[in-house]
């Protein structure tokens, strides 16, 4: 049975801005924007995760090397990204704004014997709340750069189950639950149109660094009891959860008020 792989770290197996531009269309003339822009953005962005994802590749490893038969699902590189945010402009080439966001990842294992089969599911939450200021480019309407700094956290939620059908009694499900999280900060660029005097559209690029470090919390089971060790890699080590990586967006803004 593979409990002594397990229980040593139940985790092993899982483990698993602001934009207000100024820019004239045909049919809109835009002389320096409006005071601030309230937006939402939907994109793509990547998540580092190397520690983690090396860590499902070794257990993997390991599970093979004693005859399991196993399907591995290592965390996405590559992520959902959502949020909203808002940008008030101070002058004609500086604004102020600040930005919430959300991403998802996902990983999840089987690994299977002639009497044996363990299952895991992990679900991953990332959430950030970051305050910017960018510059925008008198000479190209709508273009501008700028570096954003805050508070990020996440949360991994993992699901585990062994069934052993020559021994039944040793047959168990766990539950785990942690949460990091870190000081984030990074730099973006940005190019913003209007499209109507109240209305925008613009697509923003950057990258972030977001280490969550060690996560805290631990899992629960009727079969086994509680546990509070943070998740761990297969020498027992607590991991650790970088989450950096590069973003893309594209969003609609609704522009309010008059500069004075």
């Amino acid at each position: 049975m593979i409990r002594w792989i397990i229980l040593p770290g139940i985790s092993l197996i899982l483990l698993a801005t602001p934009t207000l531009g100024l820019s004239q269309t045909d049919d809109v003339q835009v002389s320096i924007g409006k005071s601030m822009t309230v937006s939402f953005f939907v994109g793509v962005g990547t998540q580092a995760l190397g520690d983690v994802n090396d860590n499902i590749e070794a257990v993997e490893t390991q599970l093979k090397q004693q005859g399991f038969q196993t399907e591995f699902e290592k965390f996405s590189s590559v992520v959902f990204d959502l949020g909203g945010e808002f940008d008030y402009r101070l002058t004609e080439t500086v604004s102020v704004g600040g930005t919430v966001n959300a991403q998802w990842n996902g990983a999840g294992s089987t690994a299977t014997s002639a009497t044996e089969r363990e299952t895991s599911e992990s679900d991953l939450l990332y959430l950030d709340l970051t305050v910017a200021a960018s510059y925008w480019f008198p000479s190209v309407p709508g273009l501008c750069a700028g570096v954003n700094a805050g508070y990020g956290r996440t949360y991994l939620d993992q699901a585990l189950s062994f069934r052993d059908s020559a021994a039944p009694a040793n047959d168990f499900d766990a539950k785990g639950e942690w949460d990091g999280s870190g000081f984030v900060f990074g730099a973006f660029a940005g190019y913003e149109r209007y499209l109507k005097e109240y209305l925008t559209v613009y697509g923003k690029a950057g990258y972030q660094r977001r280490d969550m470090g060690t996560l805290a919390g631990g899992w629960t089971s009727s079969q086994l009891g509680d546990n509070s060790n943070p998740p761990t890699d297969v020498n027992g080590n607590p991991l650790e959860f970088d989450l950096s990586g590069f973003y893309f967006r594209v969003g609609v803004g609704f522009a309010f008020g008059t500069p004075e």
